[in-house]
């Protein structure tokens, strides 16, 4: 959940609708935003497909929605809400690699940047399959640059 100053913004990873979560089969990422005043507002499918663990942050103009897909890679989403519009950026790879990136945290920084914080077991014959936390930066437009 997130807050942008003038509504809050939930999300969760949506089950089939013919039975109970099977937190390893969701079909989507769905988001909703409320007043702040706990009026429900718009809800909508931020991504389709078989994702988990989202977690949202606002950057100064969009909501961005970090989630981790079923073959174990980072992506994230922006979210837009502006005068009853919902506008939702296509999905982007947070972290996508052989080893598995999970738990992807998308953290604010300037205008139009954000830091996403995520974990990766490490294969490398140095770190020998722990588990290790990573950090990536986005441009305003999505792509992210890692930094060591």
């Amino acid at each position: 959940m997130t807050w942008d100053g003038a509504q809050f913004f939930v999300t969760w990873a949506s089950a089939d609708d013919d039975g109970p979560f099977k937190p390893d089969i969701p079909r989507s990422i769905d988001g909703r935003f409320v007043s702040a005043q706990g009026a429900l507002l718009d809800r909508v499918t931020v991504a389709e497909g078989p994702f988990l663990h989202p977690s949202a942050a606002f950057d100064g103009s969009d909501v961005v929605v970090g989630f981790t897909s079923a073959d174990h890679d980072a992506y994230a989403a922006r979210v837009r809400r502006r005068g009853g519009q919902v506008v939702i950026g296509n999905p982007f790879a947070v972290a996508a690699s052989p080893d598995a990136e999970d738990y992807v945290q998308p953290v604010p920084t300037t205008a139009g940047r954000v830091a996403f914080l995520y974990t990766r077991t490490a294969t490398e014959p140095l770190y020998g399959g722990v588990l290790r936390g990573f950090l990536g930066l986005t441009e305003s437009i999505g792509r992210v640059r890692p930094t060591r």
